[in-house]
């Protein structure tokens, strides 16, 4: 991969400074570039490359929801995702992998959500389909049989290698000449009559407009404005195996006990499973949780109880109201916040573009305004996601 931090004093004053450069701020630095150029942008980030959110994650992404805006938006990022080597210049690829998503449902209760959400899914071109316990077992041998009731599965769904998006990303979005920076943290925010002051580690920088893309952390930076934004943390923790043989070639998602397996390209398995923690808790994993999320994976399936893990790391989430993104311009005129509500890196190219658009006006049409925006939590009218329950861990 070719990230490379860059040393150099920071400029002045940009058209645009978006703060973040995970999957979320680096699509819509792609967007904006390929609209207005990139030397109107400016990417500014306090860790190193994939230090935050999107570096931590295992990199899925799935078609399969009950509701019509994160549908439309997964898959506006699936065809992205598909062509994303040609449309980004970056010949290596993304380590894309469409073996599809096995959502798994040990209980009646769960296949009705599933039976539930289908006619949606197949209007707006899902093209899910329902599994009993046989075609689940011949899909995946490995699934344990013992109580499960079927599943839904769309071979569409997959994986990418966040670290490759990223770096696809950053390398495309230099090359329109954007600046993007790292290892420069962003304290506060400051109104300036029709633009910005954007204060960070490495001196003030002057902005007309401002995106904050910072995910869970982004109410820090509002709060220098006065503003308060209905977002929280919530940790998550993970594990990957060292490489092994091929196990399992569809991403399995078990409602049941909150956790979804992967094999990656590479053979790596990871696993990530979610139990109740204090949501303002520092990001580290806690040593018990290797030994309750390993009992947890060999439920899912036996095959799994000889993987040897390498290690095991933990991150943050964003979580809002109703769990559906943020996507809007603040009341200040000219800040913006993209905030993911747990489907950053599967959502990311549909929301770069939207926010792109927004930014320069041209989002009143689109079909997702209604229901990304901040409107929407102010006046109670909130998103009801089906499949939101037991499914925030796959991004």
């Amino acid at each position: 991969m070719t990230a490379q931090i860059c040393q150099d004093d920071l400029p002045k004053g940009r058209d645009i400074v978006i703060v973040g450069a995970g999957a979320y701020g680096l699509s819509a630095a792609w967007f904006l570039s390929q609209a207005i150029g990139g030397e109107h942008v400016l990417v500014l980030d306090s860790s190193d490359f994939a230090g935050n959110g999107t570096g931590r994650c295992i990199g899925g992404f799935r078609t399969q929801w009950g509701h019509e805006s994160n549908i439309r938006m997964s898959m506006e990022s699936v065809r992205f995702f598909e062509k994303a080597a040609e449309i980004l210049d970056y010949p290596e690829g993304i380590d894309i992998k469409q073996k599809g998503y096995l959502l798994l449902a040990w209980d009646e209760a769960t296949m009705d959500r599933f039976r539930g959400i289908q006619d949606i899914q197949h209007q707006l071109g899902v093209q899910s389909q329902l599994l009993t316990p046989d075609d689940v077992a011949k899909l995946s041998p490995p699934v344990n049989q013992d109580g499960l009731r079927g599943a839904a599965f769309c071979e569409r769904d997959g994986t990418i290698s966040p670290f490759r998006l990223l770096d696809a990303l950053l390398t495309a979005v230099r090359r329109e000449g954007a600046d993007v920076r790292y290892g420069t943290q962003v304290r506060s925010l400051h109104n300036k009559g029709r633009g910005f002051i954007v204060q960070t580690t490495s001196g003030d920088v002057r902005a007309k407009q401002v995106l904050v893309c910072t995910d869970w952390a982004a109410p820090v930076l509002m709060k220098t404005l006065g503003i308060q934004l209905p977002v929280e943390m919530l940790p998550v923790e993970i594990m990957v195996s060292e490489p092994t043989k091929p196990l399992l070639g569809p991403v399995h998602i078990s409602m049941k006990h909150d956790m979804a397996i992967n094999q990656m390209v590479r053979g790596s398995v990871v696993i990530n499973h979610g139990r109740p923690r204090p949501r303002q808790e520092n990001i580290a994993v806690r040593p018990d949780w290797i030994r309750h999320a390993a009992r947890g994976a060999q439920e899912v399936s036996r095959a799994l109880a000889d993987l040897n893990i390498l290690r095991a790391w933990a991150g943050m989430i964003s979580i809002t109201p109703d769990m559906q993104p943020i996507l809007d311009e603040m009341e200040i005129p000219g800040l913006y916040t993209a905030v993911s509500a747990y489907k950053g890196l599967m959502n990311s190219p549909a929301a770069g573009r939207y926010m792109a658009d927004l930014m320069l006006g041209r989002a009143k049409e689109d079909p997702l305004t209604p229901f990304v925006s901040l409107s929407r939590l102010k006046s109670g009218n909130l998103v009801r996601e089906p499949m939101t329950n037991g499914a925030r861990l796959d991004d």
